[in-house]
């Protein structure tokens, strides 16, 4: 019928595909009441009610060991995604910033440090930043281009867990000397760009 939806389809697009994942995830819709064996489609007003279903039975995971391990503990049925359905990794959302900045988090969890402070990096990259961590942790990004005076310094450094001062970004040298001189423990350097580079310094120094 017009507007039904192909069930293998439909798993697939959910990262279901083939085989084994296939058959568990028709076995979940049956028992959910949504169809029954043989059945070829279901009813388009029924997609909600799939999703849900198999949101509850079924975590998909990429191939990054991060993510599997995550994946093992989360107590659903575990999805291997192929690299095309990456994208549906519940863990990264198939981002490679994403899953650095899951395990930087996990890794300041453990040190119980909840306060991080990023002196540099662009707006574009600040605002990406803030996307990725949320409201998980307290986060100060410091302009590195702006004035800034050894009082804003002194403080930042009081506050924070970790100050990361982010070179070859938009970062002028008076602004980092305000940091790097005080030659404290809390604060870290990393010499390269992305948002990878800098949850992996996180990463490095919280081990």
């Amino acid at each position: 019928m017009s507007g039904d939806l192909d069930i293998d389809a439909l798993l697939a697009e959910h990262g279901l595909r083939g085989g084994e994942a296939r058959d568990l995830g028709r076995a979940a819709l049956e028992a959910a009441g949504l169809t029954r064996p043989g059945k070829r489609n279901l009813a388009a007003g029924k997609r909600a009610r799939v999703e849900e279903v198999l949101g509850e039975q079924f975590v998909r995971t990429c191939s990054r060991a991060h993510c599997r391990a995550a994946a093992t503990t989360d107590g659903r049925i575990v999805v291997d995604l192929d690299a095309p359905s990456a994208r549906l990794c519940e863990f990264c959302g198939g981002s490679t910033n994403r899953s650095a900045w899951e395990r930087a988090l996990a890794a300041m969890a453990r040190r119980d440090w909840h306060r991080l402070v990023v002196v540099g990096g662009s707006p574009p990259l600040h605002h990406e930043l803030r996307a990725l961590v949320g409201k998980r942790i307290d986060l100060r990004l410091v302009d590195g281009t702006a004035r800034r005076t050894a009082h804003d310094a002194a403080h930042d450094l009081a506050w924070a867990d970790r100050i990361v001062v982010w070179g070859a970004t938009l970062l002028d040298h008076k602004v980092s000397q305000l940091y790097t001189d005080r030659r404290s423990p809390k604060v870290v350097t990393v010499a390269r760009r992305g948002l990878t580079a800098l949850a992996e310094t996180i990463i490095k120094t919280a081990e």
